[in-house]
């Protein structure tokens, strides 16, 4: 969310040019278009309200600070990323995979794969290593091994979105 100001400079020639600069909204500022900030803290009158409470629990009461209020508002929950918004509009599809479960992405499979051949190969010296990559990363990167990698890892994905907890997920994928 950004607001535009005018912003007068002047060029080399003297000449004085409007331009129009965008801002970050920030979030008291947010809240207050809303009509929503609060001066004074629910839980301590005498304080003012915080702006962020710099608490990662999202189960925490949403007024305790600005930060944690705005994030419960049904609009900012349901917002895409700009990240999100820019890709989908330029034709793509968005697809993220969960950064803490290797399990669910293809690539690190992949680059599993090529660190083992390289520590079976390599006699752990730079000079071997830079002369060998290629060959281990052509070896572990043949056709039938990277579709290997993405359906173990689509197996996983689709084990998950049925609420299975590893063990039950794990038992799924390997018994397939």
């Amino acid at each position: 969310m950004y607001y535009e100001k005018d912003k007068w400079f002047a060029k080399k020639s003297g000449q004085w040019v409007q331009n129009k600069i965008k801002y970050v909204k920030g979030v008291r500022h947010i809240l207050e278009e809303y009509g929503l900030w609060l001066e004074k803290d629910l839980y301590n009158p005498i304080k003012k309200w915080r702006l962020d409470c710099k608490s990662k629990d999202t189960s925490e009461d949403s007024k305790y600070c600005a930060h944690h209020f705005l994030a419960s508002q049904p609009d900012f929950m349901s917002q895409k990323t700009a990240l999100h918004e820019a890709v989908e509009d330029s034709g793509h599809i968005f697809e993220l995979y969960p950064k803490f479960h290797c399990k669910c992405n293809w690539i690190e499979r992949y680059w599993s794969a090529a660190k083992r051949e390289a520590r079976l190969q390599c006699d752990y010296t730079y000079k071997s290593l830079d002369k060998n990559i290629h060959t281990f990363l052509d070896h572990t990167g043949k056709l039938p091994n990277i579709r290997w990698y993405y359906n173990r890892s689509w197996r996983y994905i689709e084990a998950y979105s049925q609420e299975m907890n590893v063990k039950e997920a794990n038992d799924v994928v390997v018994g397939h």
